[in-house]
């Protein structure tokens, strides 16, 4: 008797076939009848433009001296042709929840209210120009592009990234230094952070939205206050991390999934992730799962990566991530290790899946997977070539891609990650390349979790 695939499986394959997707036979997961997919998630980060270092592919016309960033590009600061296929695509797959892992707009702003609007009548320039309004007009467009996911049933859920957080003088318009010095996190921008998503992270509590896109209400909320959040042990500047590291449960048939959201550049502390408050986040979890027989999923969300993925042999790319200070990322990722946690991260603008064991050889057991997607949209990690390009303005040259590590570090790609009615859980990557072309399914990890 000839068997009917479910109707998840069936919209998965008709989605497949309407983008093109070419499904790779070697690897590819089997999707048993008998063990359909009862959840999904996407994850990606970095989908902002960059008016100064753009990537060649990313100008009119691409690699071209004296080609300039589309309009919108250069005015609204988003990848807007990469982002918006993105969206298109990830959309078609039908996830419940989209992580975006920070850098969703330009930033590097100072969030605070410019001394010059004192005045009765401040110049229109100068609040159109200031710091403020920037960061409030990029997140708006970040949020117009977006909007449509959670009418079509995929909600997003927003991750602080370094240019979210942190203040960079040299872009800085306020007239003044950064507070806290170059490229640091400021509480004002944490601020902004909360107000121009915090809706979205709220609605995990409230239900307003989120249950009815996503099918099922969130549990055990946890770090959508202050005395919930990170304290002092994670933040050395003691800033309010609610709503910028948070957690919550969703539970299925097979399996309890913990999804946790950390800021990887709090005030004080940037660069570092909130171990002190994980490992209580993640043992609290751990006890769900023994009251309810069930096995506990970890997934974490973060942007600096915790490893940095030298995508060129030479010259070897410096620790740029969590990485940067070794003993404090040695610590994350042992708690990582512990619980086998998966690890979602953008700020290298690459893409690259991979297992690493424990750097303290407490947890062996497992290797933790580092899904490292910040191929969102901002310039390839490997290809910032365009020389002389300033503000959008004249290429005096416009160099081809040198030789990467991998065959898909210039691609534009995301994690699909599928949870089975057992509890198995698989990983998908799908992305495009520089040039745009055909959808691919680039690799498939069928013993994710």
């Amino acid at each position: 008797m000839l068997v009917q695939p479910p109707k998840s499986s069936l919209k998965r394959l008709i989605a497949g076939f309407a983008l093109g997707t070419v499904m790779a036979t070697a690897g590819t997961a089997a999707y048993a009848v008998n063990d359909p997919v009862v959840f999904s998630f996407a994850s990606i980060g970095d989908t902002r433009q960059d008016p100064d270092k753009p990537d060649s592919t990313q100008l009119v016309p691409p690699n071209t001296v004296g080609a300039k960033l589309l309009v919108q590009d250069k005015i609204w600061l988003q990848n807007s042709k990469a982002w918006g296929r993105i969206l298109r695509s990830v959309q078609a797959q039908k996830p419940k929840m989209f992580f975006i892992n920070g850098d969703m707009i330009m930033g590097y702003r100072n969030a605070v209210v410019p001394a010059s609007w004192s005045s009765a009548a401040p110049a229109l320039n100068a609040v159109v120009n200031s710091d403020i309004t920037q960061l409030y007009v990029q997140y708006a467009f970040w949020r117009g592009m977006a909007a449509n996911a959670l009418e079509t049933g995929t909600y997003m859920m927003p991750v602080p990234g370094n240019h979210e957080t942190e203040c960079k003088t040299s872009i800085s318009q306020n007239g003044v230094a950064c507070p806290n010095g170059d490229k640091k996190s400021t509480a004002d921008n944490e601020n902004a952070f909360r107000a121009n998503m915090g809706d979205l992270i709220g609605d995990l509590s409230t239900n307003q939205r989120f249950s009815s896109v996503v099918g099922k209400g969130a549990t055990n909320v946890r770090g959508l206050t202050s005395a919930t959040a990170p304290q002092a042990a994670d933040t050395v500047g003691g800033t309010d991390q609610s709503y910028l590291t948070y957690s919550f449960d969703i539970e299925t048939n097979g399996a309890i999934l913990h999804f946790a959201v950390i800021n990887t550049d709090p005030t004080g502390n940037d660069g570092h992730a909130p171990t002190t408050w994980l490992t209580t986040d993640f043992s609290d979890a751990a006890a769900r799962g023994v009251s309810a027989s069930k096995p506990v999923k970890y997934f974490v969300f973060g942007h600096k990566m915790a490893f940095t993925y030298n995508y060129t042999t030479s010259p070897s790319i410096a620790a740029g991530g969590l990485d940067a200070d070794t003993t404090p990322r040695n610590n994350f990722w042992r708690l990582m290790a512990q619980y086998g946690a998966a690890y979602f991260c953008g700020h290298e603008h690459t893409t690259k899946v991979v297992q690493y064991p424990d750097p303290t050889n407490t947890y062996t057991a497992k290797n933790p997977w580092q899904v490292l997607v910040g191929s969102g949209g901002s310039p390839f990690e490997a290809a910032r070539l365009c020389a002389g390009v300033t503000g959008g303005g004249a290429a005096t040259s416009c160099p081809a891609a040198p030789t990467t590590a991998g065959p898909y570090d210039r691609w534009y790609a995301w994690a699909l990650v599928n949870v089975h009615q057992s509890g198995a859980v698989d990983l998908e990557l799908y992305g495009f390349s520089d040039s745009f072309g055909m959808t691919t399914k680039i690799q498939t990890i069928t013993a994710f979790q």
